[in-house]
């Protein structure tokens, strides 16, 4: 699914008198509303337009048949490889968490002692 600069555009100039934002932000709108096929006004709001978050979450998706929540830090540039890089930073921190999870002891096994 590509999204040019093209389609960003056209996106901010047909919905920035309703939505506000810069630019950048209507990347969100285009790849929410394409991997959801929902409308503009379904997205909308579930996006942050013209909030500074370049480093956060900027965006969600609830899917109600699925019951899941899907977080999205989303951000336009025209170059991939930045992308890439902090995907594969982000994705490796992920596997690191989980891993740490998973490797938790349970309340059940985890034994209090107390001495006399």
């Amino acid at each position: 699914m590509d999204i040019t600069k093209r389609d960003l555009e056209q996106a901010y100039a047909q919905h920035k008198a309703q939505y506000g934002g810069s630019k950048e932000d209507y990347f969100a709108l285009l790849y929410l509303m394409r991997e959801f096929e929902k409308s503009p006004d379904q997205i909308a709001r579930h996006i942050a337009f013209g909030e500074d978050v370049a480093e956060g979450i900027n965006a969600f998706h609830v899917d109600v048949n699925r019951r899941s929540l899907y977080l999205f830090q989303l951000q336009w540039s025209a170059q991939h490889q930045v992308f890439k890089e902090r995907a594969l930073e982000s994705a490796l921190h992920a596997r690191a968490f989980a891993r740490a999870l998973v490797n938790m002891p349970s309340r059940s096994s985890m034994r209090i002692s107390s001495s006399a």
